[in-house]
């Protein structure tokens, strides 16, 4: 079967390959094209594969050199074990001979073998007797012509007799349409169209608008019983047509994962979905002129036993577009810090809000932390004079207000969220005290 994640690891390794050395191995295909027609999204999988492979290994060669004391003499053994098995093609016949002797596609390294080579019958299959000598009178009008072409004297040109080839006049190429009648493109995009036309989407793998979904899933079961199952997860799910296209054993011990292809059996009325509301952000130089007349500062950390800190870097630092970007200046409290340090820090420093990233939410500590800070600032009298923003993978605007936060920010937050958030919210407080 085929692993997607298998045959990733195998592109780069052979975009490796091709940086370190001339092999130029093909790393672009597809991870599943092994298995069905390639998929939209492994195609662009495959792509963005080699394309990130290629940036992060450019000017690699000037980095690292071929030891050439240890490549040299292999090099030359293989060239020699190759011109043995080349004397003895020649001993047994030919090519044809050796191919019927199973002399290729030998696990055994030369002159060994394991007796597991790929033997061919020279007259038999469906080639047989289809390769004929080329006439010596034979004639290709054509500019191009790869082996033997008996030119007629005096043209100026092997296409001339047909007043050029379509290799020069592309005039002459003609269009052929689908050939199959019950299985062309036109028949498979028909009921797409109509359903484009009435405003109705369906999910796709293969073709445009198939119907298909793609699943993965983890069961902690033998192979067989967890395909079992899986099949019976589609099923209650609502699916229809459900087929394992794969599974990787992750250890005896641990499970198996598994991915299915299966149907959807409806279609959605696009005018039926209703949008989420998108945040209704100030423009960059907005933020950028604010800040500048009221400059403003805030603390940020994660709180409680988090050592989680990629998210709320990227909020806070100018190369991820952070508020730095606009002028903000902060103080970073680091992971793992406690709500009392948060108000502490916010006193100490004169700072305007408080940015929580909390990450982990087991046990729902992010609730607990925030209502803590939240109560925090209000025993410490601060709670009116700061602005106190949550942020994490699992943090939605309506639980941290809940929790006493003026605003929350889940996935897909960048620093123009919360810059403009800010802004507004210091322009409202300011309005609130005149």
């Amino acid at each position: 079967e085929s692993d997607l994640i298998d045959a990733t690891r195998i592109h780069v390794l052979d975009t490796l390959i091709s940086r370190l050395t001339r092999a130029d191995i093909q790393s672009t295909i597809t991870p599943d094209e092994g298995r069905n027609v390639p998929w939209h999204i492994n195609s662009i999988r495959g792509v963005e594969t080699a394309k990130h492979t290629l940036i992060a290994l450019d000017g690699i060669k000037d980095l690292l050199k071929v030891n050439e004391e240890v490549v040299r003499p292999k090099i030359r053994e293989m060239k020699m074990r190759a011109i043995l098995m080349m004397e003895e093609i020649l001993e047994v016949g030919g090519y044809f001979e050796a191919v019927e002797k199973g002399f290729f596609v030998d696990n055994g390294q030369y002159p060994e073998r394991n007796g597991d080579g790929i033997a061919r019958q020279k007259n038999g299959g469906i080639g047989a007797g289809s390769v004929v000598s080329r006439d010596p009178e034979y004639f290709a009008p054509v500019s191009e012509h790869f082996g033997y072409n008996n030119i007629p004297e005096g043209l100026s040109s092997p296409d001339e007799p047909i007043g050029g080839c379509t290799l020069k006049d592309r005039s002459k190429i003609k269009y052929i349409d689908e050939l199959d009648e019950s299985d062309n493109v036109n028949l498979r995009i028909s009921q797409q169209l109509l359903d484009k036309e009435k405003g109705l989407i369906s999910p796709e793998v293969e073709w445009w608008g198939d119907g298909w979904v793609q699943l993965d899933m983890t069961i902690p079961d033998d192979p067989d019983h967890s395909e079992a199952a899986a099949l019976e997860i589609a099923k209650r799910m609502g699916f229809t047509d459900a087929s394992v296209i794969s599974k990787t054993v992750l250890h005896p011990v641990e499970g198996t994962y598994l991915e299915l292809k299966a149907r959807v059996p409806f279609k959605i009325e696009r005018d039926s979905l209703r949008l989420p509301e998108k945040p209704d952000l100030l423009s960059e130089e907005e933020i950028t002129s604010f800040v500048k007349d009221h400059p403003m500062r805030v603390v940020a950390g994660t709180v409680g036993n988090d050592e989680h800190s990629v998210g709320i870097r990227e909020i806070l630092d100018i190369k991820h577009g952070g508020i730095e970007k606009f002028g903000f200046k902060y103080t970073y409290l680091g992971t793992s810090v406690s709500p009392e340090k948060f108000i502490d820090a916010a006193v100490e420093t004169g700072a305007e809000a408080i940015l929580v990233s909390t990450i982990i939410t087991h046990n729902e500590v992010h609730v607990s932390n925030m209502k803590k800070i939240a109560q925090l600032a209000v025993e410490k009298g601060v709670r009116d004079k700061v602005i106190i923003i949550s942020g994490g993978t699992q943090i939605t605007n309506d639980l941290a207000v809940a929790c006493g936060m003026d605003a929350g920010f889940g996935r897909g937050t960048k620093g123009i969220h919360v810059a403009s958030f800010l802004v507004k919210k210091k322009r409202a407080l300011s309005d609130r005290i005149q």
